[in-house]
């Protein structure tokens, strides 16, 4: 099904979750992360939401959680954390 994706290979793709409601994430070697949905055949790329969406509202409170004091630029450090692709 993903064969007719443009500029996607299969040999680029890593599967890393699978859920019972029949979803695959999956995370491109370029850093972009897409969910396909195997009942519909529906692919959405989530890399454009996880780089525009708002950091949460209380990042103060889970800095506080962790018993680590929040640094003055925390809202920076958590998004350029967030854009950075992981280590799968």
């Amino acid at each position: 099904m993903l064969a007719n994706v443009p500029e996607l290979n299969a040999d680029e793709l890593s599967a890393f979750g699978y859920s019972s409601l029949g979803t695959v994430n999956l995370w491109h070697i370029a850093g972009r992360h897409f969910t396909f949905s195997l009942d519909v055949a529906l692919l959405m790329d989530l890399t454009s939401r996880t780089r525009t969406d708002p950091p949460p509202n209380d990042l103060e409170e889970i800095y506080r959680a962790a018993g680590v004091d929040m640094p003055h630029n925390a809202v920076e450090l958590f998004l350029e954390a967030r854009s950075t692709p992981e280590d799968i």
